[in-house]
């Protein structure tokens, strides 16, 4: 894929339920909101959180 790959850890942050929604639509969509990029350029977004490492124990 081309374009920008961004890996955003926020493990161990204390992160607003809305804002990791965000994230993670992001990442699944492969798109930053048009207000952000209004060109929706592809991107490869990787989002680490806390929940993840507990359900990788």
């Amino acid at each position: 894929m081309h374009g920008l790959a961004l890996e955003i850890d926020v493990t161990g942050a204390n992160v607003d339920p809305a804002a990791m929604e965000a994230l993670r639509s992001c990442s699944q969509s492969h798109r930053l909101p048009a207000l952000i990029d209004p060109q929706q350029s592809e991107l490869n977004i990787s989002v680490r959180s806390s929940a993840d490492a507990a359900m990788a124990a």
